[in-house]
Formats: C-alpha cells, sequence, structure tokens
C-alpha cells in the first residue's frame, strides 16, 4: 500500500489509519517522513502484521513547488518513486482540494503499459482512493484522463510485433472516423509515387510491407473540397525530403518548387497552419513559431514523464517570455468575424485577481472548458494530425498536461 500526499495531510491520514488499525508504527513512520521533506520527496516504509498477514505500507511526503512554473502537485517526485512499482497495490491520496485532480493523474502515469516489449503482463490493476472525499465528478475526469495516457503510452510503448504499418493504418482509420469534416484518406504503393510522394515511395519500396500515408482534407470553407485540394502528410521520421503535391495548388502557390524540409521553417504536419498563419499576418512572426515548436515537443514524450515534464516547463517559459501575446487563443483561424471586446480585457482582469479568487474561478473553468472546447481543437489538429489519429482525440491530449495549464495564468 502507498499513501501519496503533503506532509500535513499524509500525517492525518497515517494518524487515522494508525488508530483504526492499532498499529503505532505506521504514525511514528508518518512523523518521521512528515518532520522534514526533501526536496525531490521523502519516503518511509512501515510494517506491521494484521492477524498473521504482514503488511508494509509506503509513505511518500510530496515537497511544495518551489517555482510559479512547477505544478503544485509535483507530478515530477511521484513519477521518480512510485513509476513501476505500484502495479496491484492499493493507493490513498491525501492532498489539497485544488491538487487532487493533477495528483490523481500523475499516479495514473506511473503504470507501466508494458513490462517489456515482447509481451504483456497481467493487468496493471491499482486502487486508488482520495482520503476524506466522495469525489464523483472529480473521479469522472480522473478516469477520462487516465484513459487517454494509458492510450498514449500504450501506442507510443508498443511492442514490435504489434505496432506495424497495417495495425497503424487501422488506428489511424478508426480514429478519424467520428472526427467533424475531416476525411482520411490512404494512399499506399505506387500510389505515393504518382501522387508526388517519390521520397516516401522510395523508402516504402525496401519495407517489408507497404508504407503508408495518411491525409486528411479538413473543410475550413463550409464547402466540401475536392481530391484535387487534399493536403496529405506524414510521419516527420520517414519524410527526408518534401515535394509538394502535383494535385496541390495550395501548397505550390506557398513553396513553388520542392524544397529540402530541413530549408523549412515549417513541419510536413504543419503545412495547413502555416497558410493560416500567413492569412493571419503572423507567419514570419518568431514567437508564433517559438510557442508552436514548444507545443509539439510535448507530444513525442508522453511516456517518458520526465522528459515531459522538462518539455512543459520549456512551454510555460516560452509562454511567460511573451507576456504581450494576449488573443492566442484566437490564431485557431476559426473565430467569428467580429470578435466582442470584452474578451480583450478579460486579460487584464485575470491579472488582478489575487490567488484565492483566481484558484476558485479556475476550478470553475475546468469544469466545463474541456466539456465544450472540442469543437474549437482544428488548430491543434492540424498541427498534430497524425498524433492526434493515435490517441483518437485531440482533447486527450491537452488532459494529459491540465497539471501544467493550471498553472499558468
Amino acid at each position: 500500500m502507498w499513501i501519496v500526499g503533503s506532509a500535513p495531510e499524509l500525517l492525518q491520514v497515517a494518524k487515522d489509519i494508525a488508530e483504526a488499525l492499532k498499529v503505532p508504527v505506521l504514525a511514528a513512520a508518518a512523523e518521521a517522513v512528515a518532520k522534514q521533506v526533501e526536496n525531490d520527496g521523502s519516503t518511509k516504509a512501515a510494517t506491521f502484521l494484521i492477524g498473521e498477514e504482514l503488511r508494509t505500507v509506503t509513505l511518500l511526503a510530496v515537497p511544495p513547488a518551489q517555482s510559479r512554473v512547477v505544478c503544485k502537485a509535483r507530478p515530477d517526485v511521484i513519477a521518480k518513486h512510485m513509476q513501476g512499482k505500484i502495479r496491484g497495490k492499493d493507493i490513498v491520496i491525501a492532498v489539497t482540494e485544488e491538487n487532487r485532480l493533477a495528483t490523481g493523474l500523475a499516479v495514473a502515469r506511473c503504470l507501466p503499459p508494458f513490462a517489456s516489449k515482447a509481451d504483456t503482463p497481467s493487468p496493471a490493476d491499482a486502487t486508488v482512493r482520495f482520503y476524506g472525499v466522495a469525489p464523483g465528478p472529480l473521479l469522472a475526469k480522473l478516469n477520462h484522463m487516465a484513459t487517454a495516457v494509458r492510450l498514449a503510452q500504450g501506442l507510443v510503448d508498443m511492442p514490435p510485433n504489434f505496432i506495424q504499418p497495417a495495425t497503424l493504418k487501422e488506428f489511424v482509420l478508426a480514429a478519424t472516423k467520428g472526427l467533424d469534416k475531416v476525411t482520411a484518406h490512404v494512399m499506399e504503393g505506387t500510389e505515393l509515387r504518382d501522387k508526388g510522394y517519390g521520397g516516401l515511395w522510395n523508402v516504402g519500396k525496401s519495407a517489408d510491407q507497404i508504407i503508408a500515408d495518411f491525409g486528411t482534407a479538413v473543410d475550413l470553407t463550409g464547402r466540401d473540397f475536392d481530391t484535387s485540394t487534399d493536403i496529405y502528410s506524414a510521419g516527420k521520421s520517414l519524410c527526408d525530403v518534401l515535394q509538394p503535391p502535383k494535385d496541390a495548388p495550395l501548397l505550390d502557390a506557398l513553396f513553388g518548387n520542392p524544397i529540402d524540409s530541413d530549408q523549412m521553417s515549417w513541419a510536413p504536419a504543419d503545412l495547413s497552419l502555416s497558410s493560416y498563419a500567413s492569412v493571419m499576418g503572423v507567419g514570419d512572426r518568431r514567437w508564433f513559431v517559438d510557442i508552436l515548436y514548444a507545443m509539439q515537443s510535448l507530444v513525442p514524450y508522453v511516456s517518458n514523464i520526465d522528459r515531459m515534464q522538462e518539455e512543459c516547463d520549456v512551454l510555460a517559459l516560452t509562454l511567460a517570455r511573451y507576456d504581450k501575446v494576449t488573443l492566442y487563443a484566437n490564431l485557431r483561424g476559426c473565430q467569428q468575424a467580429v470578435f466582442p471586446s470584452p474578451y480583450y480585457k478579460c486579460l487584464r482582469t485575470f491579472l488582478d485577481l489575487d490567488d484565492d479568487t483566481l484558484g476558485v474561478f479556475k476550478l470553475k473553468v475546468f469544469e466545463t472548458f474541456f466539456a465544450n472546447c472540442v469543437q474549437w481543437q482544428l488548430f491543434l489538429r492540424d498541427t498534430t494530425n497524425l498524433h492526434v489519429s493515435l490517441t483518437g482525440d485531440g482533447d486527450l491530449l491537452i488532459f494529459t498536461k491540465i497539471d501544467l495549464i493550471q498553472d499558468i495564468r
């Protein structure tokens, strides 16, 4: 059994359990670990007998955050001490109300989907309880987020005998079936060459199985696209040289001639986004490229909690650096033509709020925002279309780092 929490809450829950079970050794261990909490967390194990059965309780005291860009729940500390160690265990979370969701998600990330690349172990079950609350809505959100993390980690860490071009194509087609106004296309074999993807075709010729190129046609104008204006994109690892498709006048207008991907300021998956940025007059803005690059860096490391936390810190610092960019959400290219003026003034209101009022406001926002914002995710869907296809829904990737977003105004 694990008990995880900040020092005061950890001490209280350990004393209550010790009193109920009549095992003073647990209370003594909690007092010892809470007395001095190290910056990277402190642990202490208490072993005792319940009847004839030997039980061990591991106490993990999580230190407070030391920076505004570090999540107060300290998922980095939780991952360091609990990663791969909680399969089949009972976990009791004892934290303050505002940290319950982030701490629960951090614990969920500590369950590895596979013990090795070659086989699948027994189910990675863990019983998670929140001390002193009956969090029905909280558990519903946590289960949704944990499912997203499991799916993302599973696809990234999939055994090589399972993840291969044929099964990947099935994943993508099944996931994109429910996306609004998006039509999925698959090109294989010589069709890649005929459509202008000679580089991908050459890679596929030497493969044991056909490499497919997944494309999306997004209706941004209210009318259906015909096949002559579809925009296709492929995995970056397969695109050494990018050639504009022969039947895509939009790409020809942007680039004119085939170009080396190393000379591009936009990755192959971002060609449609570059057109949005150019139309809105921000295509050459350094801050736009910096923020986009920081956001994209989150996706490949969803299964590596340490690297994920580092990339989130970089994103937070990037956002903090460009403090005057207040209308970043409007760059999705799908806002109404006349934007209400009160929204332009809201940032100043938020900055003037005290911490208590801001905390209450954030909790109310997070209860409704992610449930209603899926239709506005065209911006994120275009920039990470392949990764969104793998995970099934754009909001799932956002949920994986909700604990970071909660600490950014």
